[in-house]
């Protein structure tokens, strides 16, 4: 399938997700952020664990289903530090999605903090420049900047009122 479509989908569906956080962050009920996370990631082990079991058994022709499986072979097979990264990713991602979840209860516009969080690609880029050794041109620099000038654009008011930290 094409890288593009595929990246659609997942603004798609990422945005779908954020919204229905926001839904229940401002409900009558105020769910608490680490009842969210925590009932997302029990969703997400039931079906990447019954995906993995659906590949294994039936041997899917599907290129996306055998690659799921022989990633995740290779990836328990692995003797470096593949699973250690992995272990460290998995962290990483619990920490983001508790503290984009809370985020939303403090800000005054949820918008603020999907596009704070939508800067990430920006961290990819420098850690892919300092790690990687991958080139950057001077476009990359200034994309990184007109990013930061559209949040401070979209996020400023007269006074600073909508950006306090509670």
């Amino acid at each position: 399938m094409n890288w593009f479509i595929l990246s659609l989908i997942a603004l798609i569906s990422f945005g779908v997700d954020c919204f229905l956080i926001i839904v229940l962050k401002k409900s009558e009920k105020r769910y608490d952020a680490m009842i969210i996370t925590l009932l997302y990631y029990i969703v997400v082990l039931i079906c990447s664990v019954l995906l993995l079991i659906h590949t294994i058994i039936k041997k899917s022709k599907n290129k996306i289903l055998s690659t799921y499986y022989h990633d995740t072979k290779a990836l328990l097979m692995n003797k470096d530090k593949t699973l250690v990264a992995c272990l460290i990713t998995s962290i990483s991602f619990i920490i983001a999605n508790y503290c984009f979840y809370t985020a939303y209860k403090y800000a005054d516009n949820a918008t603020f903090v999907e596009l704070i969080g939508s800067l990430n690609s920006i961290v990819v880029l420098i850690g892919s420049i300092i790690i990687f050794k991958k080139d950057y041109h001077i476009k990359n620099i200034l994309g990184m900047l007109l990013s930061f000038l559209g949040l401070y654009l979209i996020t400023r008011k007269k006074g600073t009122k909508h950006l306090r930290i509670h």
